[in-house]
């Protein structure tokens, strides 16, 4: 069983990286009596072996989704500074 610090350093990701991909439901119970395991995620050998050759597709995916998300943000802004200045040429008092 690895941490998360030593399962990054293995697929070779980031804990944020690692974070996205992996489900946050998958934390091994504990009963609490070690402090410095409690509520600490790990990931089994096989696992990580299972997920290795993935890693590039799903970095690739999240450059995807990322720009498609960038995008939609900036066609949200454009609108909204549209709809500003229509309202200010309409006569709307500016704040």
């Amino acid at each position: 069983m690895l941490s998360t610090a030593k399962a990054c350093r293995y697929l070779g990701c980031s804990a944020l990286e690692l974070a996205k991909w992996i489900p946050p439901d998958r934390v091994l119970p504990f009963d609490g009596s070690d402090r410095a395991t409690r509520g600490m995620r790990l990931w089994s050998g096989a696992a990580l072996d299972a997920a290795k050759p993935h890693v590039e597709a799903w970095r690739e995916r999240d450059r995807v989704a990322d720009e498609l998300h960038r995008r939609e943000l900036e066609a949200q802004c454009a609108a909204t500074k549209q709809r500003r200045k229509g309202m200010v040429k309409g006569g709307a008092a500016r704040c």
